[in-house]
Formats: structure tokens, C-alpha cells, sequence
């Protein structure tokens, strides 16, 4: 088997297995993840902005096997992407430095992955 490929996920992909929207792409990458085509990575923010989400989204990450998941440490080169991302347009996110917390400017419809993209990449 090829070498999985490594993509972040943000908290939105975990919520929006439940939003009729994102419901297939969302479950989609999870899957991908649980199948081995996809090394899923969240954050140290992500798990912290899981904690208190209703218990099927926490579900979601809970269900995942540990060898799907790579949990990404809070640093500067983190900090960088996360920035660069945000300054590139990919999200209309407000980031709060200070606090490592950020608020959706569309109700948390924006994603911090293209899932077109990456379906692409993950059916060839």
C-alpha cells in the first residue's frame, strides 16, 4: 500500500458529520482515515475544542483507531501554516492568537481542507 497521506483536520470536519452540508465529505475523509489512505493529524487545539461538543462529534474522533491519528503539537511551525492558510483566503476565520481559539465567520461552514481536493488526490 502506498504511503498514506497526511492531511489536518480541523474541528468542523468532526461537526459536520452531523450538518446535511458536509455530511458526506466529512464522513468521507474520516473513512479514508479508517481505511489507511489517509493519516488524519489534529491539533492540541482540536481536541481541546472537542472536549465540550456534544457526545456523537466527540464520537467521531473517539471511533477512530490510533493508528489513523497522528495528534500535532502547538508550535510555531503550526502557528506559520495556520497563518498562512488563514492570509491565503482558504477561510474567513477570526484567530485569536492569545488564546489559540477562533470564531467561524459562517456558522463553522468553512473548512480548513478542500475536500474536492483531497478526494481527488485520495481516489487515484
Amino acid at each position: 500500500m502506498a504511503k498514506a497521506i497526511r492531511v489536518y483536520l480541523d474541528t468542523s470536519v468532526f461537526g459536520g458529520c452531523f450538518d446535511e452540508k458536509f455530511s458526506l465529505d466529512s464522513l468521507r475523509v474520516l473513512e479514508l482515515g479508517r481505511s489507511g489512505r489517509l493519516t488524519l493529524l489534529v491539533s492540541e487545539i482540536v481536541l481541546a475544542e472537542l472536549t465540550p461538543a456534544p457526545e456523537p462529534v466527540r464520537n467521531q474522533l473517539d471511533q477512530l483507531p490510533g493508528s489513523a491519528l497522528e495528534i500535532v503539537a502547538i508550535n510555531d511551525e503550526v502557528a506559520a501554516l495556520r497563518d498562512a492558510y488563514l492570509v491565503g483566503g482558504h477561510s474567513d476565520r477570526a484567530v485569536d492568537r492569545r488564546r489559540g481559539t477562533r470564531r467561524d465567520g459562517d456558522g463553522g461552514a468553512s473548512r480548513c481542507l478542500d475536500i474536492l481536493e483531497l478526494q481527488a488526490h485520495c481516489t487515484a
